[in-house]
This record gives structure tokens, C-alpha cells and sequence, in this order.
């Protein structure tokens, strides 16, 4: 009988470190809200993740490279 599911990840794909921030309520409202407008066919349980994470490497992308 054969595994089911989609194949493992390479390792530089595993995403093992943890980022927490705290935020407000209106603050984690209008990431959802841009997260959800921007993808809107995603799952909304992990699109504001997904979104924050690809928003943050851009943003550390782009000022490491303005210094």
C-alpha cells in the first residue's frame, strides 16, 4: 500500500524558524483583510501568514540592498 499526500520538502525549503509579533486587533484585521485581497483563492487560515512572510523577505531583500 503506497503513502498518500504530497512528497516530502527539500531542505531548504523547510521553514523551521519561527517569527512572533504582537499586534492589535484592528493591526491583524487589515493584514488579513490585504493578505485575503491580494490571494484571494488561498486558504484564509494560512494566506495572512504567507503574505506577511513574502511582504518581510521583500522588504529585508530591499534594505539590505540600499546600504
Amino acid at each position: 500500500m503506497s503513502k498518500m499526500g504530497r512528497p516530502p520538502k527539500d531542505d531548504a525549503e523547510i521553514r523551521g524558524n519561527v517569527l512572533r509579533i504582537s499586534l492589535t486587533e484592528d493591526e491583524r484585521a487589515m493584514i488579513d483583510k490585504a493578505a485575503q485581497r491580494a490571494n484571494p483563492d488561498l486558504d484564509p487560515y494560512r494566506v495572512s501568514a504567507r503574505w506577511a512572510r513574502e511582504i518581510l523577505v521583500r522588504a529585508a531583500k530591499r534594505a539590505l540592498k540600499s546600504q
